[in-house]
């Protein structure tokens, strides 16, 4: 006997290999259905805002926003990222200020090169679910005469001449 009292969903419910989506619902992961049970096994959703301003100096800390929603709740959020030729991400925790719905976190100013700089958020719902954001890459802009070929105690010490320089 069912003591609990149930709201019943009037929507579409279409099933293969064990999982449920609900049609026309928002806010609902995906499910696995197991012995009468249903488990989340999605990832939070991660959108990265536009940065304001989008073009950004080399050697400026760039301030990422993201929008993280899971129906099961969000447990963490993190920033990664890592300068253009680097093979490591860095990561650093972001977080939502009182009476905000939008997640925040940095990349220090020393991560902002010349070669650019690639970030993504990553988020993990209160069942350890892990949800990705796409990669970004800001414009990033140098001062004038920033970038050199000049070689110190090279045969062309003051850099190769554009009229000769050759692939």
């Amino acid at each position: 006997m069912i003591t609990e009292a149930w709201t019943a969903i009037r929507r579409a419910v279409v099933a293969t290999d064990s999982t449920v989506r609900f049609a026309g619902l928002t806010g609902f992961s995906q499910f696995t259905v197991a012995r009468n049970t249903v488990t989340d096994t999605a990832g939070p959703s991660v959108v990265i805002l536009v940065p304001i301003p989008m073009d950004h100096g080399v050697g400026e800390e760039i301030t990422v926003s993201a929008n993280v929603a899971d129906p099961a709740g969000v447990e963490a959020v993190t920033l990664r990222y890592r300068p253009g030729g680097a093979l490591a991400f860095t990561e650093t925790p972001m977080t939502i200020p009182p009476g905000d719905t939008v997640y925040h976190g940095s990349i220090p100013d020393a991560a902002v090169t010349v070669t650019g700089v690639l970030y993504r958020v990553a988020a993990v719902d209160s069942l350890g679910n892990v949800g990705l954001s796409g990669s970004a890459s800001p414009s990033i802009s140098f001062s004038t005469n920033a970038l050199t070929s000049a070689v110190t105690d090279g045969f062309y010490i003051d850099g190769i001449p554009k009229d000769r320089w050759r692939l």
